[in-house]
């Protein structure tokens, strides 16, 4: 079959019109979180893979949900598509976990070495996923010359400071 000079040219791929679906799925309009009361969206969509403008392919938006969930942050993370005009929109259900952790330290054993104290831990701090430990504890050795010690400990841990890929921790 001939062919004409028109048939050999590469063939230039136009984006889509406005609402037209992307590829096999259509469009993601938007992208909406509810239930993260103190979780600040960009925590979240940090971890997505899909953004608007995407198609809203199935295994996008799962691997996104899954990124959600691994935060560690949320008891349960759901994502269902609603009809949007042009395209869909991508509705985030979060179920956010407790973040302050106070609770009591014990302990002793047969030498009769014991000691007690008190930890705090603050995860998800600002909303930023920022953790604070604070963790005070005295103890007794029961051996001569040693009598009573206290300790502290305070560690601060700030991944992706101030948006950047970096972060900090110090105790």
């Amino acid at each position: 079959e001939p062919t004409t000079p028109q048939d050999t040219l590469p063939q230039v791929m136009q984006p889509p019109a406005e609402g037209e679906p992307v590829g096999e799925y259509p469009k993601v309009i938007e992208i909406v979180f509810e239930g993260n009361d103190t979780t600040q969206d960009k925590v979240m969509r940090r971890e997505m893979v899909i953004q608007e403008g995407d198609p809203a392919d199935p295994a996008l938006i799962e691997r996104s949900r899954q990124g959600i969930q691994d935060l560690g942050l949320f008891k349960k993370v759901s994502v269902r598509q609603m009809p949007a005009e042009g395209g869909v929109k991508l509705l985030f259900s979060l179920k956010e976990k407790w973040y302050i952790l106070p609770f009591p330290r014990l302990s002793a054993n047969l030498d009769g070495q014991s000691s007690y104290g008190a930890e705090l831990r603050w995860n998800n701090l600002f909303g930023l996923n920022h953790n604070l430990r604070v963790l005070a504890t005295q103890s007794d050795q029961k051996q001569a010359g040693r009598g009573k010690q206290t300790s502290y400990l305070v560690r601060y841990s700030a991944p992706f400071l101030f948006d950047s890929p970096y972060g900090i921790s110090f105790a």
